[in-house]
Order: C-alpha cells, then structure tokens, then sequence
C-alpha cells in the first residue's frame, strides 16, 4: 500500500442527499416558526410527503422553488379529517 500525503489544502463542495429525520425536523421546525423558511435539499420521499400534506391539513402552505422548499408558518388549525 502507498500512502501520498496532500501538498495543499483541499477544497470543493460536495452535494449529499437528503436525510429522513433531518428532513422531518426541519419541516416541523419550519411549520412551528412565525414567517417564511427556506428549506435546501429537502428528502421528498413517501415518507416526507405524507408529513408535507399532514402539515397542509394543520393549515402550513408550502411553495417549491429551485430546489428549496419554502415554508410559511402560520396559524395551525383544527384539521378536518384525521391526520395520518
């Protein structure tokens, strides 16, 4: 095995997917704060979806922009079917 060891600093920017609980987190953070959130990179899987529409049913509205995900918190209200 060789090990070559870095004459300079490294830099660059990598982009990693989203993350479930990170994901669920933010929204929830989001829904809960009074104005307008952006979140980037978002997980927009089955899982995050159910709980966007859960959130639309409490009265959080959503907007999708490139590739961010914009929140408006609100005043959160009774739903009129259960939630799932």
């Amino acid at each position: 095995m060789r090990i070559q060891h870095l004459t300079s600093p490294l830099f660059g920017s990598a982009a990693v997917p989203g993350d479930k609980s990170i994901s669920h987190r933010a929204l929830i953070h989001a829904a809960l704060s009074p104005g307008t959130s952006h979140i980037r990179n978002c997980l927009r899987a089955g899982v995050t979806n159910v709980m966007i529409d859960a959130l639309k049913q409490l009265g959080v509205s959503f907007t999708t922009g490139d590739e961010t995900l914009i929140v408006n918190g609100e005043e959160w209200q009774q739903p009129s079917d259960p939630l799932e």
